[in-house]
């Protein structure tokens, strides 16, 4: 019965998020990758509103999540209650909402193999003009796990995790790989898997990055962070600069943000769709420096208690972003530096191969650690506690608790962990100098806080 009633309102949703969108007919830009989608979905959109009226997906990354996005229709708190009044409010929209857009920016999350929660499915409604593939990483790869036959034997771990990238490879890039042939593809020329599997699209391929040599595609050239404050550091006295080339011309996108070098490919690529909807090299990246925000939870920094800077990344936590984050860290001349890692979830075997690589770069960098979750006490605790001052907690409100009375005068604290119980942004949250400053962290409204206050009584 229940796989009825969700195969019901799936096809509803399906069929009328195709219905909203054939009336509006906005061009669509699809984003997918295994990392930093958000925020490249702020970046494509920073870009084309210089030229375009844009609809960005707002929370929405998912089978649900998008049909509703395109319907502009939110939940508040999942309920049986909210999703009635979702269901029905879904025909007035069709009705009477007529507001038009020129263009849908709009993330495509693959949590799975197989559907609703693939790729596949997703493009059944969704009918991209450009397609952009980020970027290939260990996420999610307990779900993709399922791929792996019992009888399958791998000569390795990384034998093991080679095949779970393809996988993933696989069917995140059906995005481009399902392009008509006038239809253009943007990927990441310094990524493999991206690159291997993007050379079966029949779209115009259009590559960015370190190592692409045609000059009529994005080139990074060079990424620069500069950090004014030397023991007290402030939110706004850092800043990153990019630098792209493209044809003959040398353009520096300066961000008044502290971001890891992985985001130079998620600029390069908002550049790039900008150039191939009619918006020049400067006017994208003028566009970048004066309207890209980051989302919650991603690299945000605030101005935390004992002068304190909090480098927020709570939204989610994967070795990639984290050992970026971490390189990022070493590069801010405050001390103590103050690491705070919660649980990477959702890596099924890989789980503790992927923590002792992060906890190998933690020692590089890290003064004193703050654990949280039972695979940081694992994998991570083991290889740092002998070297570094550690302390492990059970949740992130003991680990706040902890901070709040130990945190040295002027540290840089990182806060990184995954979104599945873990709630890394409770630390955060208590660590801030403003408490205005909550309403700019990750995961707010009445769900999320319902979910938090479950988690702290069970606790």
């Amino acid at each position: 019965m229940k796989k009825l009633f969700t195969f019901i309102i799936l096809t509803y949703l399906r069929l009328a998020a195709r219905l909203q969108l054939a009336k509006i007919h906005p061009k669509i830009v699809g984003l997918t990758g295994s990392v930093g989608k958000t925020s490249l979905r702020n970046a494509v959109a920073a870009v084309l509103a210089t030229k375009y009226r844009v609809k960005k997906s707002i929370k929405a990354n998912s089978e649900t999540g998008i049909p509703l996005d395109i319907l502009g229709l939110h939940p508040r708190d999942y309920s049986f209650g909210d999703w009635l009044r979702l269901i029905l409010l879904i025909p007035v929209k069709l009705l009477f909402d007529w507001q038009r857009y020129d263009i849908y920016v709009v993330e495509l999350g693959v949590d799975e193999p197989l559907p609703p929660k693939n790729m596949e499915y997703l493009l059944r409604f969704i009918k991209p003009d450009i397609g952009v593939f980020l970027n290939v990483a260990p996420v999610h790869t307990q779900q993709f796990a399922k791929l792996i036959h019992p009888n399958e034997l791998f000569s390795s771990i990384n034998q093991r995790e080679d095949f779970l990238l393809k996988a993933i490879a696989q069917e995140k890039g059906r995005l481009v790989t399902k392009l008509e042939k006038d239809k253009v593809a943007i990927v990441n020329r310094d990524d493999p898997y991206v690159w291997s599997v993007a050379q079966r699209t029949k779209a115009k391929l259009v590559a960015f990055g370190q190592s692409v040599t045609d000059p009529n595609q994005v080139k990074i050239t060079g990424v620069d962070h500069f950090v004014t404050g030397k023991k007290i550091i402030h939110p706004n006295e850092v800043t990153t600069k990019f630098t792209f080339v493209y044809q003959t011309k040398t353009q520096v996108v300066q961000l008044s943000l502290l971001v890891p070098d992985y985001y130079a490919s998620t600029l390069a690529a908002a550049i790039s769709v900008g150039l191939n909807l009619g918006i020049s090299f400067t006017e994208a990246g003028k566009a970048l420096v004066q309207n890209f925000k980051l989302p919650p939870g991603r690299m945000n920094l605030f101005a935390g208690i004992n002068n304190s800077l909090l480098i927020d990344s709570s939204y989610n936590a994967s070795r990639l972003a984290t050992i970026g984050a971490l390189e990022l860290l070493a590069k801010v001349p405050a001390k103590p530096k103050v690491i705070v890692l919660g649980d990477m979830r959702e890596l099924g075997e890989i789980a503790g191969q992927e923590h002792e690589l992060v906890a190998q770069e933690i020692l590089k960098v890290a003064d004193e650690v703050i654990l949280v979750g039972p695979l940081t006490k694992k994998y991570v605790f083991p290889i740092i506690s002998s070297k570094l001052p550690t302390h492990w907690f059970v949740n992130s409100w003991q680990a706040a608790d902890y901070l709040k009375l130990h945190l040295e005068n002027g540290s840089a604290v990182l806060i990184k962990g995954s979104q599945n119980t873990i709630f890394t942004e409770t630390i955060v949250e208590k660590l801030l100098k403003n408490q205005a400053d909550v309403k700019k962290l990750c995961r707010r409204g009445e769900f999320w806080e319902k979910q938090r206050q479950q988690l702290a009584i069970a606790k």
